[in-house]
């Protein structure tokens, strides 16, 4: 009864859909590496205690290593009952990452803010999903030292027609392919999810959404526990019964196997544990951070190659499930929008890192000015004003420019309008930085 008390309202709307927003109560530990017998960490700790603290300049990177559902939401077709079979359903992991400053939006708007990372047509109850370490959540990307924001939903799709599947595929992979946001897919990957997450037809059945801060070398014995920006798993738990909290001290973290396990001899050490280990009573998703070899080279001949990759894959996904002419032409200035800001924000990264007047200095200049006097590609305004935003604290820190100088020079950044060309090269080549 209390199964056709939850679905009832839908039954009826099973040929054109109904959104069931059921998220449970969602929690999460961290497993420190090194840590004996796999303890469970708690969230909030101590400065002394983040041993494992990334650290600014540390090339950062977020992966999906395993997932596991306990319930779906959506009923079982009479077909299935027929035939004795689970229940099976479409899945989409959604993620959504960044450093800040960055937007944050909750609810709907939040889901058109992330990037599938996964997508499966044939996900039954109590199962692990078919993935393992998926390297696409975020980075590898060198940390600056600010608030990383991560966001976690899993969406159970009731519109599963072919087009959809083969376009939640492609959307998938590109998300497992290209890092943001080191690289132009980011926002790309995002408009995709917008078109085919629907909020008024897909079950959202799990979100969560935390901050990690960067340890701090004065951070002292007063300051309260926080979560730190640590290297290990995070171990995202969805609880159904949400007056119920999660046992975690009754639960450790199987590192061999990526998973959780009840806290009992020959379970949490073992390499392949007994499956009464397993905890498998709530759903839940395992994030792990690690501290990558190197953050990506954000090279000018790297970036054509990703956007004409990019570019390419959309176009075959569109030909297997046709996307409209306008949705391609927007999805395309958008990959050009974004590939000019990314360029001209590493210039100015250059610029700031180079001395007054050397060979680097004046090679960063040219590239930056040369680039956003061309006018004749369109760059969006929250492009442009990323740009601006970043070359104004280049500016600021000039010595030798006036202020009325520096209101001028920004506003002719921020509009793609340069006056004088050879003044604004002068400057950046010879001021030196605070």
């Amino acid at each position: 009864m209390k199964a056709m008390w939850r679905f009832g309202p839908c039954l009826f709307l099973a040929l054109t859909g109904c959104s069931i927003t059921n998220q449970g109560a969602v929690d999460y530990r961290y497993s420190r590496p090194g840590t004996e017998a796999a303890t469970l960490s708690s969230k909030y700790v101590s400065a002394a205690k983040a041993k494992n603290a990334l650290k600014t300049g540390d090339p950062v990177t977020i992966t999906l290593k395993q997932v596991y559902i306990n319930q779906l939401t959506e009923f079982k077709t009479p077909l299935r009952y027929v035939r004795f079979e689970p229940t099976t359903g479409d899945v989409a992991i959604i993620a959504s990452a960044c450093e800040s400053p960055c937007k944050r939006n909750f609810g709907p708007e939040g889901l058109r803010n992330s990037k599938v990372i996964f997508y499966s047509n044939d996900v039954r109850e109590r199962q692990f999903l078919n993935l393992s370490n998926l390297q696409g959540i975020y980075g590898p990307i060198s940390y600056t030292g600010k608030p990383l924001k991560i966001d976690l939903y899993m969406i159970e799709l009731d519109e599963s027609g072919e087009q959809i599947k083969q376009l939640l595929s492609n959307l998938a992979t590109l998300g497992q392919t290209f890092y943001p946001p080191a690289h132009p897919a980011a926002t790309v990957l995002t408009t995709l999810a917008d078109t085919f997450i629907r909020d008024d037809q897909d079950d959202n059945i799990f979100t969560y959404s935390f901050d990690l801060i960067a340890h701090r070398s004065d951070d002292g014995i007063l300051n309260p526990n926080t979560a730190y920006l640590e290297t290990g798993n995070y171990i995202l738990v969805r609880s159904e019964n949400r007056e119920r909290a999660v046992p975690w001290d009754n639960l450790g973290f199987n590192t061999p196997t990526g998973r959780l396990v009840y806290r009992k001899d020959n379970c949490v050490n073992a390499s392949e544990p007994n499956p009464s280990c397993y905890f498998t009573d709530s759903s839940y998703a395992v994030l792990e951070i690690n501290k990558a070899a190197s953050a990506i080279a954000n090279t000018n001949d790297e970036q054509q190659v990703l956007y004409s990759t990019l570019r390419q894959q959309i176009e075959q996904a569109s030909a297997s499930a046709p996307l409209s002419t306008e949705k391609i032409d927007a999805l395309k200035e958008e990959l050009t929008s974004i590939d000019i800001r990314n360029q001209s924000v590493s210039a100015l990264s250059r610029i700031e890192g180079s001395q007054p007047d050397s060979a680097q200095r004046r090679a960063a200049t040219l590239s930056f000015v040369t680039l956003w006097s061309d006018t004749d590609k369109v760059v969006a305004a929250k492009d442009a004003d990323m740009v601006a935003t970043r070359f104004n604290s280049i500016l600021v820190g000039c010595t030798g420019i006036s202020e009325q100088q520096m209101i001028a020079y920004h506003d002719e950044v921020k509009h793609r309008a340069i006056t004088d060309k050879a003044s604004l090269l002068n400057t950046l080549n010879t001021c030196t930085l605070r």
